[in-house]
């Protein structure tokens, strides 16, 4: 296993130390929370978006059906069916 430069700077012997490697336990839980923290805003963005995206296709199909009622209201109200 590699060794970090601050436990090769380490006087004497380091705790933990087996057959010249030292497990670098306190160095992976910082990576793992950071990386996990990263995904997790990357899935609330995703999640966001979407939900966004959503809502408004939704509002736009309404406005769409509101469009055609009132279309088709003048249409019939000129005598003039479309």
């Amino acid at each position: 296993m590699a060794m970090t430069m601050s436990t090769r700077l380490m006087p004497g012997t380091v705790p933990g130390a087996h057959n010249g490697g030292v497990f670098l336990a306190g160095e992976w839980i910082w990576a793992n929370l950071g990386l996990g923290g990263a995904f997790v805003v990357a899935l609330l963005g995703v999640t966001g978006l979407g939900f966004w995206v959503v809502r408004s296709e939704g509002k736009n199909r309404r406005l769409m059906e509101l469009d055609e009622q009132s279309e088709a209201a003048e249409s019939l109200a000129d005598g003039h069916p479309r």
